[in-house]
């Protein structure tokens, strides 16, 4: 996975350097932007790494799984990692500091078994919450509906 995810130092370094010379973006505006990036990212680390551990060109169906479980890693845990980032981090060096040590500590090892074992992400964090609190608590915020469909489109469901 490191051999894969090499690029991405150096384009964090130079994506942000993009980012931060627009004076009038609030890190909000420049977390979308960033989260806008995640399909061209997730995929290109996605055919280096299959590429690279099993030696073949990724088919199209494991390609669209991975990636839109990748999608909702980045929305649960990459989201506020990286608001967080241009919300309290001075711009320069130690922004991409930042995000790479996030992004190794926390996402790429669920990453993982997105990629190596076929984890669906809700199912992933459902088995760590309390279930009876957690239910009620998506039922007071009003997100049960939404989720109950964004999970019954998963593929592999």
């Amino acid at each position: 996975m490191t051999l894969a995810g090499t690029f991405l130092g150096p384009w964090y370094k130079w994506w942000y350097g993009v980012l931060n010379k627009r004076p009038n973006l609030t890190p909000l505006m420049k977390t979308g932007f960033d989260l806008s990036t995640a399909p061209f990212l997730h995929f290109t680390f996605l055919a280096f790494y299959v590429l690279i551990h099993e030696k073949k060109i990724i088919d199209y169906e494991r390609g669209v799984e991975n990636m839109i479980e990748l999608i909702k890693l980045d929305l649960l845990l990459f989201l506020p990692i990286c608001y967080s980032n241009f919300k309290f981090i001075p711009p320069g060096i130690w922004q991409t500091v930042y995000i790479n040590a996030m992004y190794v500590l926390f996402v790429e090892p669920v990453c993982s078994m997105i990629i190596n074992d076929n984890v669906q992400i809700f199912d992933f964090f459902f088995n760590l919450l309390p279930q009876p609190a957690f239910e009620k608590f998506i039922e007071t915020i009003g997100i049960k509906p939404m989720l109950d469909l964004i999970i019954e489109r998963t593929p592999g469901k």
